[in-house]
């Protein structure tokens, strides 16, 4: 019969060899394959970091029909103001819970916003564009969602893109011309990009930041994921020139002539 030391010897050496073994074996049910240098934490990081990109904001509503973004025969000052967000990833993001918001203010020592949209449960593929409308007033046709339910599909009026209505109630709530702002907050709370222009800033904080043109007519838009966004002579609510919104070979209808009214 073999001593204590040579007990302890057998089992050590069985032991290394369970973990030379374990080396080269596939990730196996819920673990991921590393590449040689990867931390563990980066894939779960790499994921966490997906996030919609703000794409085409229209906070300048131009009078008379050419101000007529939702398409519903009706120009209205507030309710056809609108945010455009794209999945730029390869994976789909899921909406639910991230929130859409202007500027906070502060009134009676709180702070407060006068737009806030909260995605319901909703997933977006890769290169499929959202869009929220203020829709204070607006008549819709084709699927549009609202806070509490997402749209049953693609809106075929907008390029296909998933509409949303905030379902504004009242005519004097919308962005601000001069200067405003608009957060993108994920469902943690934190702001993961914020838009600025004219005389707001940027959220302290915010992951991503960037200033828009102060523009006079048309919304401001970006054509690629890392461009910056640009003033427009028109609208093109879903159709994103960057990757997703419009058939082949199709070019999207834009308003023209708009002119600046301010609010």
């Amino acid at each position: 019969m073999a001593g204590p030391a040579g007990m302890f010897t057998g089992l050590a050496s069985g032991v290394l060899a369970l973990i030379v073994a374990g080396m080269g074996q596939p990730a196996g049910p819920g673990r991921e394959a590393r590449k040689d240098g990867e931390k563990p934490s980066e894939k779960a990081a790499e994921r966490t970091e997906r996030h919609p990109l703000i794409t085409e904001i229209l906070y300048a509503v131009a009078p008379g029909a050419a101000g007529d973004a939702n398409g519903d025969g009706v120009r209205d000052v507030n309710g056809d103001e609108f945010i455009e967000l794209v999945n730029v990833h390869d994976a789909p993001i899921q909406l639910g819970g991230y929130v859409l918001a202007d500027r906070a203010l502060e009134k009676d020592g709180k702070a407060y916003t006068s737009l806030r949209f909260r995605f319901p449960a909703v997933e977006l593929k890769p290169g499929q564009v959202a869009v929220v409308f203020n829709g204070h007033g607006a008549k819709w046709t084709g699927p549009v969602g609202t806070a509490k339910a997402a749209p049953e599909g693609g809106n075929g009026k907008f390029g296909g893109a998933l509409v949303f209505t905030m379902g504004v109630d009242s005519s004097r709530v919308g962005l601000a011309n001069k200067g405003d702002c608009v957060q993108l907050i994920a469902p943690d709370g934190a702001v993961v990009h914020c838009v600025w222009w004219g005389d707001a800033e940027a959220v302290a904080g915010a992951k991503r930041k960037e200033e828009a043109p102060l523009v006079s007519r048309g919304s401001v838009e970006r054509e690629t994921a890392e461009g910056p966004l640009l003033g427009q002579d028109s609208f093109t609510p879903g159709v994103w020139k960057g990757k997703a919104g419009s058939k082949e070979g199709e070019e999207p209808e834009r308003a023209a002539d708009a002119v600046k009214e301010e609010k």
